[in-house]
């Protein structure tokens, strides 16, 4: 096994873990994209620029394959989040 297999294979997996999230806050991070790919697109029709309403269009793709892509976020508890990590399920 070479050095950088090796290297790989120590590295520990990283894990978020969301333990509160309000339904304001989700609405807030929903808007906040929202508004970054239709303020691209609106910026755009403004200034009459075809490829900043395209840039527009390639933001809105990339949100929308991301969030509907196989990653979902896991969100727990607090005392789910505790048990996950001391029963070494995050370790």
């Amino acid at each position: 096994m070479s050095t950088d297999n090796q290297t790989k294979a120590r590295e520990p997996n990283t894990e978020f873990i969301v333990i509160h999230e309000t339904v304001l806050q989700s609405w807030a991070r929903d808007a906040s994209t929202f508004m970054l790919f239709a303020g691209l697109i609106g910026l755009g029709v403004i200034a009459e620029s075809a490829a900043m309403q395209w840039a527009g269009m390639l933001v809105a793709i990339v949100v929308f394959v991301s969030r509907t892509g196989p990653v979902k976020m896991r969100r727990m508890t607090r005392e789910q989040a505790i048990n996950h990590l001391v029963n070494g399920e995050g370790v």
